[in-house]
């Protein structure tokens, strides 16, 4: 692999960022980005200054699989996104990435207050983790 995978778990107010090694092996949560005006500017500095190849957004949905007001939220978010830049961009299923982000930040001992500030990105990095774990069982190197 020549490049990271960005995992972003996009959000009303807070994006959650997460972005893979280099060689697409773990994924690494980072700050979380405010969601506003300055979102996609900070979006491609991310991918310019970290030699990103390859975007995951996670997509939100019920329990049952259907889509929500917060999924339709998010593939407009994704449409705008593929037309403002040129790599790839690629949805994937978020399912229950937040409950397993919290309970893992539980375990680890991060209180209620500290979680609301890295959730997010501790999402991302969940789902993305999944990502590259079932790229790589399938020998599949996003490039």
């Amino acid at each position: 692999m020549s490049g990271r995978i960005l995992g972003i778990d996009y959000g009303e107010k807070r994006v959650g960022i997460a972005w893979s090694d280099p060689f697409g092996l773990i994924a690494y949560p980072q700050s979380f980005l405010s969601n506003g005006p300055d979102l996609l500017p900070q979006i491609k500095m991310l991918i310019n200054g970290n030699k990103v190849k390859h975007i995951v957004v996670g997509l939100p949905k019920n329990r049952f699989g259907q889509s929500t007001q917060q999924t339709i939220i998010v593939e407009k978010f994704v449409s705008f996104l593929r037309s403002q830049i040129s790599i790839p961009v690629e949805l994937i299923n978020e399912a229950y990435s937040t409950q397993a982000a919290t309970k893992q930040l539980y375990e680890s001992g991060k209180n209620a207050k500290r979680q609301r500030q890295i959730i997010d990105s501790q999402a991302a990095a969940f789902f993305l983790q999944g990502y590259l774990d079932r790229m790589k069982s399938k020998n599949i190197f996003v490039d």
